[in-house]
């Protein structure tokens, strides 16, 4: 899976191993809630000042579920 500013962050916790960890070392601490399911992962980055260059790369470099 390739992970882009545009996917659901539902979707990359599911599609990639680590995800979660990733998200909240950047202080998304809020993955089981309903937000995940229709929060962009642009949105998390903005909420939380994130680089999203950066976050989509660690994202990426991670393995496929």
């Amino acid at each position: 899976m390739i992970v882009t500013a545009q996917n659901i962050i539902a979707e990359v916790l599911e599609g990639k191993k680590g995800a979660a960890e990733i998200f909240m070392s950047y202080g998304s601490h809020c993955l089981t809630c309903n937000n995940v399911y229709h929060k962009k992962v642009a949105d998390m980055a903005e909420k939380h000042q994130v680089d999203l260059n950066s976050l989509l790369k660690q994202l990426n470099d991670l393995q496929d579920a």
